[in-house]
């Protein structure tokens, strides 16, 4: 495992290899493929639901339908800024990773004096 974790660091240039830097990453990515899965099980469980033949199943893809076009932007609007706002933050702790990271390889580059 290792030498995975240092090739994968290797190859994203100067990186100190501290455990924060690994925990950053690793959490970076178990949470991303979680996601993902996540999302996408979900999603294909309700497209197979919904795409049965039955007739209830029809009416209840058809009442989801008609739902879904009244749904209001103002009755729904404090749960689109919870979103953007959570939006926001990962875009912000994205940059801080990246910063985190850039300031150090910069101290790192900096030259001991004894």
């Amino acid at each position: 495992m290792r030498p995975l974790l240092d090739w994968f660091f290797s190859s994203l240039g100067t990186f100190s290899r501290t455990f924060f830097d690994y925990f950053r990453w690793a959490s970076f990515i178990f949470v991303t493929v979680y996601f993902v899965v996540t999302t996408a099980k979900s999603a294909w469980e309700y497209y197979v639901w919904l795409s049965a033949k039955d007739r209830y199943t029809g009416l209840l893809r058809n009442y989801i339908f008609v739902q879904g076009l009244r749904l209001r932007v103002r009755t729904f609007g404090m749960d689109l800024v919870i979103c953007g706002l959570l939006c926001v933050a990962f875009l912000l702790m994205w940059r801080a990773n990246v910063v985190l990271s850039q300031i150090s390889s910069i101290v790192h580059s900096i030259p001991q004096t004894p």
